[in-house]
């Protein structure tokens, strides 16, 4: 059982708000894949259904018996999440100086792309490095969802730090951005392939709970919540695919932000949240150095291509 509120409008809008412990985000976003290709040929038009849906099941009320110890449950379960969506901003926007089609033709991938231009964007607002969560899939496994991309490497900062960098000569700048780049896809590949440390250190750290263990020194020492350990990356982050559908999260972290984004042919909408009782995140600024960050990025391939 998983809980799905589905809302759906008159223009065909969808969205829905679900629980992420049963399944992964690729699981919706299928969904939404076939649903759009389903209704684009209606061109507005109500769609023909071969079936009456009323004629293949019959709608029965559910009624639940609660008790006191259920209702009180209930009425927490409400003021917690009256707390943090009251608590929680967020935006989805779309960027439309260029998308998929313009980076496959500089044959940059468009998912290392947007990675480090919120490695740059991270950079650029508060000027320092932000440890970083990227979902790398490994569904390719039985009973496989994910990993972590551990995507702030030595590498991105330090392609960041030359861009931030007026002395920097461009075809210096570009190096460092294809070596970045290259470091990034070569650890997305090991984590889609079951080699990431995230998910086995997880599960060491469970097994001392369950059994009463004591906990090992490296969860309790500085660097590792400060790296990301124990649900304290900065950006928690997540490419949600090449379709129309557009998710996200709530940040993992009170400091941090959810950073979420689609990228389709000639546009890349993002999805950001922040929390608003945190004085140092904002949504819309941190956006806006997104799309910044994009279009430096976009003219520096331009001003020097020979170097890609």
């Amino acid at each position: 059982m998983s809980s799905k509120l589905f809302n759906i409008y008159a223009n065909g809008l969808v969205c829905t708000d679900c629980d992420h412990s049963p399944f992964d985000a690729m699981v919706l976003v299928a969904l939404s894949f076939f649903q759009e290709h389903r209704m684009l040929p209606c061109k507005g038009k109500p769609y023909s259904r071969p079936v009456d849906p009323s004629q293949l099941f019959a709608v029965q009320e559910l009624t639940f018996t609660i008790d006191s110890k259920i209702e009180a449950a209930m009425q927490l379960a409400v003021s917690q999440r009256h707390k943090y969506t009251s608590d929680l901003d967020m935006l989805t926007q779309r960027f439309t100086g260029f998308g998929k089609s313009w980076l496959k033709a500089q044959q940059f991938h468009p998912d290392v792309f947007c990675q480090l231009a919120l490695q740059l964007a991270y950079y650029r607002t508060y000027n320092r490095p932000g440890c970083t969560y990227e979902t790398a899939t490994t569904r390719k496994f039985y009973h496989g969802r994910t990993e972590t991309m551990r995507s702030c490497t030595p590498e991105a900062v330090e392609w960041a730090q030359s861009m931030l960098n007026t002395s920097v000569p461009d075809a210096e700048k570009l190096q460092k951005l294809k070596h970045a780049a290259g470091t990034h896809m070569k650890l997305m590949g090991e984590a889609q392939n079951g080699l990431g440390c995230d998910r086995h250190l997880l599960g060491l750290y469970m097994l001392c709970l369950e059994q009463g263990l004591a906990i090992p020194e490296l969860y309790q020492d500085p660097s590792w919540t400060k790296s990301g350990g124990s649900g304290n990356f900065v950006l928690s982050t997540s490419c949600t695919g090449y379709t129309a559908c557009i998710g996200g999260v709530t940040p993992m972290c009170h400091h941090g932000y959810g950073a979420f984004y689609r990228i389709g042919d000639h546009e890349i909408q993002f999805f950001v949240s922040d929390w608003k009782s945190y004085p140092e995140t904002n949504s819309r600024k941190f956006f806006n150095s997104i799309v910044q960050s994009m279009e430096d990025m976009k003219a520096l391939m331009v001003r020097a291509p020979s170097h890609l």
